[in-house]
């Protein structure tokens, strides 16, 4: 069997779950003997392919062009859909800046459309012309359609998609997984380097979805540090977490998985209070490293941690705080641990994958 996975053009420079995924899947079903390749170009040649593996509905302007052109060369197509509603998220988000707001009318892409004609620049453009002529609804429900199977990480997931679209394929739950070098993470050189330990963590890109203000006001007052792993993705975001007082904040850029994995040992806690995870690798890695989790209780953390996470509301500060106040009063049990290394491994999230490969080719 010879797959193609597909991805956007920047998952390499701009990596998150759907990067990881899509490696870590790849390299568990090559040792399976799958022969298995990774292309981030919008439209290239499947010729050798038995089928083509997209990744990601939630930013789906480039999985659309991709299933395009799955569909022009007759190949079929595996979806891992990647998916959950941001209604939550696009009310209570901040704004946009007034260049973002201007570059995404939907009026000023139509008429690039009419201008521009097919050229590199054209190319490049493609992704953001294609918002603009469909609107993103309307392309998230096209990507879902070209699908003969879907992949979601959880069964919520699935069902959250087919309660937003009016759109239904067979579907295969190929469940997320974490890193096994976290199940042998030791603190011991992340509090060298830093002088840190016992503080809440939080490994996440700085961004509104990941609610990281949220958290630093629920944290106000407890007189832990935070500290905050992953690069701001959206500067104003930034400001808005460094505006925050009454709480001692460390931010760590960049980190390799080593040093994330010594920081989770470390961590009191590690904590994402999101608008919505689907369920966050960072809390199945801080999991597998022994530290106790506090998640948010929209998408589908629930499914993986059972009663063994501690839940928050992302939209009440009062019930992150709750949630902390409780992960930190809780002592230590490898239950959490054993769970996750037992059930989410990139091995278990292979082999549902070829699953759904199989029911894709017997269609």
């Amino acid at each position: 069997m010879n797959i193609l996975m597909q991805n956007r053009p920047d998952a390499r420079t701009h990596p998150g779950g759907d990067t990881v995924q899509m490696e870590r899947t790849a390299a568990a079903l090559r040792l399976m003997g799958l022969k298995v390749d990774i292309s981030l170009e919008l439209a290239p040649d499947l010729a050798g392919y038995d089928l083509v593996h997209l990744f990601n509905t939630t930013r789906a302007r480039e999985t659309c062009l991709h299933a395009r052109n799955a569909r022009r060369q007759g190949k079929p197509i595996a979806l891992s859909t990647i998916y959950w509603t941001m209604e939550e998220l696009q009310r209570f988000a901040p704004p946009a800046p007034w260049i973002r707001r201007i570059a995404a009318s939907q009026a000023l892409w139509r008429a690039l459309d009419r201008l521009i004609p097919p050229s590199p620049l054209r190319r490049k453009l493609e992704p953001r012309l294609i918002e603009g002529r469909l609107g993103r609804r309307k392309i998230q429900e096209e990507a879902l359609s070209s699908a003969g199977v879907w992949l979601p990480n959880a069964e919520a997931e699935r069902a959250q998609i087919e309660k937003d679209f009016a759109v239904s394929r067979p579907a295969v739950i190929v469940p997320n997984a974490a890193d096994p070098l976290f199940a042998d993470a030791r603190p011991d050189a992340f509090i060298r380097e830093t002088g840190l330990k016992d503080f809440i963590l939080c490994a996440a890109r700085i961004e509104p979805r990941k609610n990281q203000v949220s958290l630093l006001q629920a944290a106000t007052g407890m007189g832990r540090p935070v500290v905050l792993m992953g690069r701001v993705q959206l500067e104003s975001y930034g400001q808005a977490c460094r505006a925050v007082s009454g709480v001692e904040t460390i931010h760590i850029p960049e980190a390799p998985p080593e040093k994330v994995a010594s920081a989770m040992a470390a961590a009191a806690v590690h904590a994402l209070p999101s608008w919505y995870e689907t369920p966050g690798l960072a809390s199945l890695e801080a999991a597998l490293s022994g530290s106790p989790v506090v998640t948010t209780d929209r998408g589908t953390a629930r499914e993986y941690f059972g009663n063994m996470a501690f839940y928050c509301d992302p939209a009440r500060v009062e019930t992150i705080r709750s949630a902390l106040l409780d992960a930190l009063a809780s002592p230590p049990g490898p239950a959490l641990q054993e769970h996750i290394a037992r059930r989410f491994t990139w091995e278990a999230a292979a082999k549902a994958t070829l699953e759904g490969y199989r029911l894709l080719l017997a269609k």
